[in-house]
């Protein structure tokens, strides 16, 4: 049993402060919108590849004003260059999704006869900071990996590593520390799940400049940085 597991009891014993720190930064930090434009093309160059960004209000692009300057857009816009083929790329997801209710996301990765060549899989910090069950999170996330699987026809995933949350300045202590270490066995759930098309998120990428005005969701910048970290996992799926 890893050290989050063992310390649950804990950290629903310190559940009344958390949920005390959660309602002040519900009240404190801005409430942004998700990204308009949730669909895109960019590149040029055969065979096209259709690039689907699913989960939570990441993928939702919240924190940019356009999905072109957010996740979805940057990473086709860096595939593409790569790959040097057309990218046609749109964003499923919805802001407050969990891996349980994402599921109900699945089938529109599938739109008339577009349907993807790759997804990109962004989930669990609405996990984490609701303080799901880490039974839960050990179950949904195969369930919701299957259900993509099966709606796709088995096309590759590739599945963000959780977010670093020990760097994101809009947590207070000990609501940081508490959430960080569950986030670390949440990662490992992930990495159980898909292996090497698990794509961690390295803390090195996070400075001052990767956050929103919320302190939570990433900037434009963020999402460019965060896009960069991810072409090149998902420019060799698309090249095999």
């Amino acid at each position: 049993m890893d050290l989050a597991r063992a310390m649950q009891p804990l950290a629903y014993l310190l559940a009344p402060v958390l949920i005390y720190q959660g309602n002040g930064l519900k009240r404190r930090i801005p409430r942004l919108p998700e990204a308009a434009d949730p669909a895109g093309t960019t590149g040029d160059g055969s065979p096209r590849v259709r690039l689907a960004v699913f989960g939570d209000s990441t993928a939702a692009g919240t924190g940019a004003k356009r999905h072109q300057d957010a996740l979805a857009g940057m990473l086709a816009a860096a595939v593409a260059a790569q790959v040097g083929r057309e990218v046609s790329w749109r964003a499923v997801a919805r802001s407050g999704a969990t891996s349980q209710t994402a599921r109900d996301l699945v089938p529109k990765l599938i739109d008339g006869d577009w349907r993807p060549d790759v997804v990109v899989v962004l989930i669990g910090v609405n996990d984490l900071k609701n303080l799901r069950p880490l039974r839960a999170w050990d179950h949904d996330i195969p369930a919701l990996l299957a259900a993509i699987d099966e709606t796709t026809g088995s096309v590759p995933v590739i599945v963000s590593g959780m977010a670093p949350v020990s760097r994101f300045p809009a947590l207070p202590q000990p609501m940081r520390a508490v959430l960080a270490l569950r986030a670390r066995t949440m990662d490992h759930t992930l990495h159980r799940a898909v292996g090497d098309r698990h794509v961690p998120v390295n803390p090195q990428m996070i400075d001052r400049n990767f956050f929103a005005e919320d302190g939570f969701h990433p900037s434009s910048q963020g999402y460019r940085t965060w896009a960069g970290e991810l072409a090149d996992p998902v420019a060799r799926t698309v090249a095999l």
